[in-house]
């Protein structure tokens, strides 16, 4: 079954994308270099709503809806859909990189504590995998849900360093400047 926004909200959600746009870029229609600000920040705006809307399918199809029901809410058939949103890459580690596989929400933090006390933290994620880089110290690991505006700032004032957020989790890491442990992490 196919459910739909209420116009209001759709129409709560438009203005606040046309708001941070403007305010980003104040134009002018008289002037022609500030129209093109307008286009390189729609541009970006274009780009982010299209990176949710693939974290948004795949969070979807990973809570265990159809191809089915995601082209009929995306107005496509789910051959389009699938296509289009599909992918399931898993990166290839690198020399001094491992994959931390399979993790889920449930466990991933457990395990991500456990390699980070090791000297490996995160530099990318995926579906139930975490891409880890090793390092001469050890790193602590967070997990926000749905991150509030202004969240990750504050939290880098503290020390946190952003690895990526896909719908709905922000990941950060933090070095803790302590030598890691000496036995060998968990890691696959």
């Amino acid at each position: 079954m196919v459910q739909r926004i209420e116009e209001k909200l759709a129409e709560q959600i438009r203005e606040a994308i046309t708001e941070a746009i403007n305010s980003g870029v104040r134009a002018s229609h008289h002037d022609r270099e500030s129209l093109m600000l307008v286009v390189a920040a729609t541009q970006i705006g274009a780009e982010h709503a299209q990176q949710l809307l693939s974290q948004a399918v795949s969070a979807a199809r990973h809570a265990g809806h159809s191809w089915t029901i995601v082209g009929e809410q995306l107005g496509v058939t789910k051959q389009a859909a699938q296509q289009r949103y599909g992918s399931t890459d898993t990166p290839v580690a690198g020399p001094s990189q491992r994959l931390l596989k399979p993790v889920t929400a449930f466990d991933e933090m457990g395990k991500l504590a456990d390699a980070g006390a090791h000297g490996w933290h995160s530099i990318s994620y995926g579906w139930l995998y975490h891409l880890l880089e090793e390092s001469d110290q050890q790193w602590e690991h967070r997990r926000e849900a749905f991150p509030l505006p202004g969240s990750r700032k504050r939290l880098e004032s503290q020390g946190w360093i952003h690895i990526e957020t896909t719908y709905p989790w922000q990941y950060l890491k933090r070095p803790l400047g302590k030598p890691p442990l000496p036995d060998a992490p968990q890691v696959p």
